[in-house]
C-alpha cells in the first residue's frame, strides 16, 4: 500500500477481510462476535480488533508493516466524516454495522489517493459476483512505483 506494505500481503490482508465480513454465515458469525465481546470499539486499534479475528499478513515482517500502515498511516487519512480520522471511520463502520439489527456484509477496497484522499464508507454493490448490498469501506493509497 503505497510501498509500505508488500501487494502480495496487501492482497492477502484484503481477501481475508472480505472473506470474515462476507454475506451469510461469515457476517452473522461476526455480529455474533461484536455483540458478544465489543470487538471492534474505540477501546481497540484496527489492527488489533483484525487479529483477533485471524486477520492478519502470513509473513511476521509483513505484520509489522501492516500494524504500522493500520496503526499510524491510516490515522493520517481524513474520512468522509469531519470529526473521524481514516482508522476511526472504519472502526465506527464495523462497530455500527456488526451492533445493527440487521448486519450488512462489509467489502473492502481501495481508491487512488489522487481521486479523493479519504477513507469513504458507504452503502453499495460489494464483490462483482453478490447481489447483496453491502458495506463498502474504500481506502485511499498511492501507488507504488515498483
Amino acid at each position: 500500500m503505497g510501498g509500505l506494505v508488500s501487494d502480495s500481503a496487501t492482497r492477502d490482508v484484503i481477501a481475508q477481510i472480505n472473506a470474515r465480513f462476507e454475506a451469510g454465515d461469515a457476517i452473522a458469525e461476526a455480529a455474533a462476535l461484536q455483540k458478544k465481546f465489543k470487538v471492534f470499539s474505540k477501546e481497540h486499534s484496527l489492527y488489533d480488533s483484525w487479529l483477533v479475528l485471524g486477520i492478519r499478513a502470513s509473513d511476521p515482517p509483513e505484520r509489522t508493516r501492516w500494524k504500522k500502515w493500520t496503526e499510524v498511516t491510516l490515522r493520517g487519512y481524513p474520512s468522509d466524516i469531519d470529526a473521524l480520522d481514516g482508522h476511526d471511520r472504519l472502526v465506527k463502520a464495523f462497530q455500527e454495522n456488526l451492533e445493527s439489527d440487521n448486519p450488512l456484509p462489509m467489502f473492502y477496497k481501495h481508491h487512488l489517493i489522487a481521486d479523493d484522499k479519504r477513507v469513504l464508507v458507504s452503502g453499495g454493490q460489494g464483490p462483482y459476483f453478490s447481489l447483496a448490498e453491502h458495506v463498502v469501506m474504500s481506502i485511499p493509497i498511492k501507488q507504488s512505483s515498483g
